[in-house]
């Protein structure tokens, strides 16, 4: 069976980005998780095309989530 993938958009030096990234270690056993930064072309273009406010981003199933806690909330609740 295929994981659906989460895709986290951070930035360096963002405090909120680093518990984007734990929330991504919790996951990993049950989605395939994707970093990306965003000063890279594919974190900017993610960002970009999802009308990014600031990082951290989540992006699941079509939905982005800019609230870590939300994203956990409904990500830890779908993968049950």
């Amino acid at each position: 069976m295929c994981k659906e993938e989460v895709i986290i958009i951070t930035k360096k030096n963002c405090e909120k980005c680093i518990i984007a990234k734990e929330l991504g270690e919790k996951l990993k056993d049950k989605y395939k998780v994707k970093y990306l930064d965003i000063e890279s072309i594919d974190g900017l273009t993610e960002f970009s095309f999802y009308n990014g406010k600031y990082p951290p981003m989540i992006i699941y199933n079509g939905k982005a989530y800019n609230s870590v806690l939300l994203a956990e909330k409904i990500l830890l609740n779908e993968s049950a």
